[in-house]
Parts: structure tokens; C-alpha cells; sequence
């Protein structure tokens, strides 16, 4: 299955904020960094630092071919990926097989994560 992925739109007030940067992310790559953050990291299955849930929710929702919005992530002062919303929606699809899917991020570092987590492929596949 293929994955519909769509950016968040901007809320109210935030006209005149800088639009995020789209960057695509191999999953493997995430996956080392965010499990480190241990207190935040949304483990197999939903399992961990989850919303009861969501982890289900999410996947209804992928299943039914609706868009889902993207991920939206950055770094740490150390390094270390840093999820700002949608480590539910990654851990699921890290869950189905998938190999790389398109994040938000701030302008400033999408050169950074392109470099350290970056993929030349462009479509997020399921299981």
C-alpha cells in the first residue's frame, strides 16, 4: 500500500511564519537516532511512550487511503531527531516495512537532516 502524505496546513496566525522545508528521510536512519530519546520514543507496536490508541487510530486511518500529514521533526542541541508531531505516525509505518517518508521541518535545518538521514527515494510503501 501506498502511503497519501500531505503537509499540515497553517493555522490561524501563522501567515506570516516561513514555510516548513519537505525533506525525504530514510527510516532506518530516524529509527537509530529517535530510539535514543528514550522518555519519547514510541517503541514496536505502539508500545512505550504512547497515547493509548493512537497507534490503532493511525493505522485505520492509513488503511483507509485517506491523506495523512506529515511528520514534523528536527534536531536536538545534540544531534538526535527530535519529533514535534507524527512519532505515531512514523513508528507505524517504520512498523509496515516502510524504507523512507517525507517530513516537515524547519528551513534551517533541512540541509542537516538531508545530509545525515536523507534518501533519494520518494514514496513511503506499507505492508
Amino acid at each position: 500500500m501506498l502511503i497519501n502524505w500531505e503537509q499540515q496546513p497553517k493555522g490561524d496566525g501563522w501567515d506570516n511564519a516561513p514555510d516548513d522545508a519537505l525533506v525525504w528521510l530514510a527510516i532506518p536512519l530516524i529509527e537509530s537516532s529517535f530510539a535514543l530519546d528514550q522518555s519519547y520514543y514510541v517503541g514496536g507496536g505502539g508500545t512505550g511512550m504512547g497515547q493509548r490508541g493512537r497507534y490503532e487510530n493511525i493505522g485505520r486511518h492509513f488503511r483507509s487511503g485517506r491523506p495523512m500529514w506529515m511528520p514534523h521533526l528536527g534536531l536536538s542541541a545534540e544531534g538526535a531527531i527530535t519529533f514535534t508531531d507524527g512519532r505515531h505516525r512514523f513508528a507505524w509505518v517504520r512498523d509496515h516495512g516502510a524504507a523512507a517518508l517525507p517530513v516537515t521541518t524547519d528551513p534551517d535545518q533541512a540541509s542537516v537532516l538531508v545530509a545525515r538521514f536523507g534518501t533519494n527515494l520518494r514514496e513511503t510503501h506499507v505492508r
